[in-house]
């Protein structure tokens, strides 16, 4: 909106729907810190929320109030979570950004040399970011792009020595500033602290859980759609060598596909197949980290469930169908000639 005292200034500020999707937010991210905390007792969440204020507050945090009914240590965690971030851009010299951090990490602590894909499956963030950042840290010489020598298709990512130098100096700067910001506490709160993030790190994956507004069971329609989750099922069957005499047309436009999605991202593919008068599973794959996990039971009963939704839908539309063809009839006989 114009200002009142300049109409060449506009103001900006959150509309209703914008407060409701901040709440929102706010809810999700408390509910994930939640499923992350289970395992401390009241007391040893007391203390986090404690080491956590003490941290964001020695990084500069802002201080401000949450919305509706959020844990204390949800609010600590976000602002020592947005000061950390702002940290690792003001404080590393060598202006590695979070995600490149993130994938920098991975080709250190991995076994192997994965792709650029292999790591999108580890990371929270999208294919085209990786593959991005991928070529910017190939540009700067962190690390490069080599084809395999098994597989002609797969281009692996070898860390090179000015990556890891790279990761050495932004870790030693930020461990500076960490240590710069806990300065008030003493070397035992400090161990304390470290134990308490050791064991909410330990149960992390069950936040993926949590979240239900962002996971969703789809069917997919269009040939787009069913080529990329047809490399995707592919994909996930080879990597439990579970490929062996598949059918060729494997996600057939007969058959039904339905996919999980978890942020938006393909997660999961599950082929169904009509046996008779009724659908049963023929294949389904699912991402690496959701395998562990009641995802797998949950997709196969939400697919169920769509499956019988489509049997009822089919069966009332036949129904209809007869109805209306009933009533012409009768009209036609009892109409004169």
């Amino acid at each position: 909106s114009a200002s009142d005292r300049d109409q060449r200034r506009k103001k900006i500020s959150a509309t209703r729907q914008g407060c409701a999707a901040v709440a929102k937010v706010y809810r999700m991210q408390d509910a994930v810190v939640a499923s992350c905390t289970h395992c401390l007792s009241a007391q040893e969440e007391s203390q986090l929320t404690y080491y956590m204020k003490t941290l964001a507050d020695g990084l500069g945090a802002v201080s401000f109030d949450s919305p509706e009914n959020i844990r204390p240590v949800a609010l600590q965690v976000q602002r020592a979570a947005q000061a950390l971030r702002r940290a690792e851009h003001e404080h590393s010299s060598g202006h590695l950004s979070l995600i490149q951090v993130h994938i920098l990490n991975e080709l250190v602590s991995s076994d192997f040399h994965p792709t650029a894909k292999e790591i999108t499956e580890r990371i929270p963030f999208d294919a085209s970011t990786i593959s991005r950042q991928v070529k910017k840290l190939a540009s700067r010489g962190y690390l490069q792009r080599i084809r395999s020598s098994d597989d002609k298709r797969r281009f692996e990512l070898h860390l090179m020595q000015l990556g890891k130098d790279a990761l050495l100096t932004h870790q030693r700067e930020i461990g500076d500033c960490l240590e710069s910001s806990l300065s008030n506490l003493s070397s035992g709160e400090v161990d304390k602290f470290a134990e308490l993030l050791q064991l909410v790190v330990r149960d992390s994956r069950l936040a993926r859980q949590v979240v239900q507004e962002r996971v969703e069971v789809r069917e997919i329609h269009s040939p787009n759609e069913r080529r990329e989750a047809r490399g995707f099922l592919i994909e996930q069957l080879v990597r439990k060598n579970e490929h062996y005499q598949l059918e060729d047309r494997i996600l057939s436009a007969e058959g039904l596909a339905f996919g999980l999605y978890v942020d938006q991202k393909l997660s999961g593919v599950c082929e169904m197949t009509r046996r008779g008068r009724s659908w049963t599973v023929d294949n389904i794959g699912l991402l690496p980290d959701l395998e562990s996990t009641d995802y797998h039971q949950k997709f196969i009963s939400a697919v169920e469930q769509a499956c019988e939704s489509i049997k009822n839908r089919s069966n009332t539309s036949l129904a209809d169908s007869a109805t209306t063809l009933h009533s012409r009839r009768r009209e036609s006989r009892g109409s004169p000639s």
